[in-house]
């Protein structure tokens, strides 16, 4: 738990206004969790769950259990949060903490996973499911035809929509960051926001269908100490959350936006001969 402790202790004498829109609601007893739009109960959870010498520990199959539940605030650079940490317990070792951070003057809710003494003997093999699971979210439990949702996956990373309800996920590893919205086109954003070369979203078979976010099954294990983070932006309208999302990790990763001619190359040098490009056609 004490890898958490930073996010508790840092209090702030400063109270901004909470969020209109995005809402986070944790059980403390059980850890389980649901997020709204609006007032509107859009996503459910599903198991914790971690991979640990050559063993699933799952909240449901009853080796990973609720060691302890605390609540605490603080700020960074994204400004003021409220913060739950859940420590995970296996076999008498806290072997997984647990930690959403609500900020409260964005629709922004981010989910880390912290492993206190690392993880060993983890890996699957394989892309197809992952080693660390969190967040992770049960479908079934969303009302059927509230959400689709658009992501961008596979060769040249075309955009997919389809139903939140009744997709079939395919490899996590090809997916980008996932949209879901409603009729009304509000929205909401989800995908790592750190490792972004081992994180993926999978529709995980080990957890009974659940979209959970973790690293990749190939992971062979963990250091000490080590964190992840996924984030999930809330919004109106597809194009104006996901820009937002956008400008949250170029923050973070100390970026600014690029204009489309600020590369010599692309401005003066380049053109593209693919086939439906102009050059193509009328040279």
């Amino acid at each position: 738990m004490e890898l958490m402790l930073s996010y508790l202790l840092l209090a702030v004498a400063a109270v901004t206004a909470a969020s209109a829109r995005l809402g986070l609601v944790v059980d403390m007893k059980t850890g389980s969790y649901k997020i709204q739009m609006d007032g509107v109960d859009w996503l459910f959870s599903s198991a914790y769950g971690v991979r640990y010498n050559g063993q699933l520990l799952s909240s449901t199959n009853g080796m990973l259990t609720l060691k302890s539940a605390g609540t605490g605030h603080g700020n960074d650079t994204l400004g003021d949060f409220n913060s739950t940490v859940l420590t995970w317990n296996y076999d008498g070792i806290d072997i997984m903490e647990t930690l959403f951070i609500e900020y409260r003057a964005r629709d922004l809710i981010v989910f880390w996973q912290a492993f206190p003494i690392g993880l060993t003997g983890c890996s699957l093999g394989d892309n197809r499911d992952v080693i660390t699971a969190f967040p992770t979210f049960n479908r079934s439990l969303t009302e059927p035809g509230l959400l689709n949702f658009l992501t961008y996956h596979g060769s040249q990373c075309p955009g997919s929509l389809n139903s939140w309800s009744t997709a079939e996920f395919g490899d996590g590893f090809e997916y980008g960051p996932i949209t879901l919205y409603d009729k009304a086109l509000s929205a909401m954003t989800i995908s790592a926001m750190s490792n972004f070369m081992t994180a993926i979203p999978v529709e995980s078979k080990s957890l009974g269908g659940a979209i959970a976010f973790g690293f990749n099954g190939k992971v062979e294990s963990l250091i000490e100490r080590y964190t992840h983070a996924t984030m999930l932006q809330g919004g109106q309208g597809i194009k104006s959350t996901m820009s937002e999302w956008g400008k949250i990790l170029l923050n973070q990763g100390g970026k600014t936006p690029a204009t489309p001619h600020s590369d010599p190359s692309i401005s003066h040098l380049g053109y593209y001969t693919d086939n439906g490009a102009y050059y193509y056609y009328k040279t």
